[in-house]
Parts: C-alpha cells; sequence; structure tokens
C-alpha cells in the first residue's frame, strides 16, 4: 500500500513537472502570430514596433535603422516611409521634438483581430466611426490602447479572423476615457446590431 502512495504521488509529481514545463515553454516559445512576425511586439511594457517605441525611441536611431533600406523614403524632417512585405510603415515626429512621437503600419490582409488580442489582450476602449442609424450594417470599429490604435475592417460581426486595416503606436492619454469619442467598453466578439444596443446603454 506505501508503495502504491508512493507511486502516486511521484506520478503526480512528474505530471506537474511536465505540466508547468510545458507553461514555461510556451511562453518562451509563443506560437505563431502574424502581427509579431511583421514586427510588432511589447518594450519595457509598451507596444512597439521593430523595437522603436513612440516618446522613448530617439528620432536619429529610428532613422539610423532604416535610411539603408531600399523602400526608404524621407518625405520631410519628420516624416519617413519604409515598406515591409506587404505593409507601409510610417514614422513621424513633432519638428521640435527628439523622439520618434507615432508610428502608423497599413497592414496586410494576413492580419487579423485575433493577433492583436494575442499580443496586447483587450482594448480599454472601442469605437464605432460609423453611422449607429439602421441603414448602415455594417460597423467600423477601431480598438483603442493606452498606446495603440487599431483599426479593424469594415464588418457587420465582429470575429477573431476579422482584419486589421491600420494599426498606429502613438500615446493618446485620453484613449481609455469613458468620455474619449463616441466609445464602448469591449463587449466581446459581437454582431453590429448588438453593438450598437449595448453602446446606445452605456
Amino acid at each position: 500500500m506505501t508503495r502504491f502512495v508512493l507511486l502516486a504521488v511521484v506520478i503526480g509529481l512528474l505530471g506537474m513537472a511536465l505540466v508547468g514545463g510545458a507553461m514555461l515553454y510556451g511562453r518562451d516559445h509563443p506560437g505563431r502570430n502574424s502581427l509579431r512576425e511583421l514586427g510588432f511586439d511589447v518594450c519595457e511594457s509598451k507596444p512597439c514596433f521593430m523595437h522603436i517605441t513612440p516618446d522613448k525611441t530617439a528620432w536619429r536611431d529610428a532613422l539610423a535603422k532604416f535610411a539603408a533600406d531600399p523602400s526608404f523614403w524621407y518625405h520631410d524632417n519628420s516624416l519617413f516611409t519604409v515598406q515591409t512585405g506587404d505593409s507601409t510603415v510610417g514614422f513621424s515626429r513633432i519638428h521640435s521634438r527628439n523622439d520618434v512621437d507615432a508610428i502608423q503600419v497599413s497592414v496586410g490582409a494576413d492580419i487579423r483581430a485575433q493577433n492583436v488580442f494575442e499580443l496586447y489582450g483587450t482594448p480599454c476602449n472601442v469605437v464605432n466611426w460609423y453611422s449607429t442609424t439602421a441603414q448602415v450594417n455594417q460597423m467600423k470599429l477601431s480598438l483603442y490602447y493606452p498606446t495603440l490604435i487599431v483599426i479593424l475592417n469594415p464588418t457587420d460581426h465582429l470575429m477573431p479572423s476579422t482584419s486589421v486595416s491600420l494599426i498606429a503606436l502613438v500615446n493618446e492619454p485620453n484613449a481609455c476615457s469613458a468620455a474619449f469619442a463616441t466609445n464602448s467598453r469591449w463587449m466581446g466578439f459581437v454582431s453590429r446590431q448588438t453593438f450598437v444596443t449595448r453602446s446606445q446603454l452605456q
């Protein structure tokens, strides 16, 4: 009986070790994420793109990183763009500042809402830029985070597979404010009708 109990304990501990090991491996080796493969990540707890973070990365460092890129296009002293696959990436700053102020990425068709949620979690605010009247049967949603804005392509039902149109990394102090734009809190994957109805009740 004692050997049986000992064996059960050993098997239990082994199982816990295997599960714990699998969890640690999963954290250190995340699954494929098209957004991360494009260059998006988290740097010092903030969204970043190719390790460039608005209000943290110096403008001269961003310029040096891409100046040799064949697609590099220097528009003026406050804006340059590069091409990454199917995406055009724009870096901008306010003239008087020494840091990058914003990064705008027009993403390809393979970037989905699910990729955003996997990397950055759920948004603090959701804005529907289409009319809320019955004549419009789609919604064009912008997902707001403290330093990130994700614009989705028009849809009549928000799904994990809803495609992303554009992503902007920019510090917006009021992004999570209850009074920001015509906002709603995150409601999950819902239809346009449900989103509009719940928005009116908030």
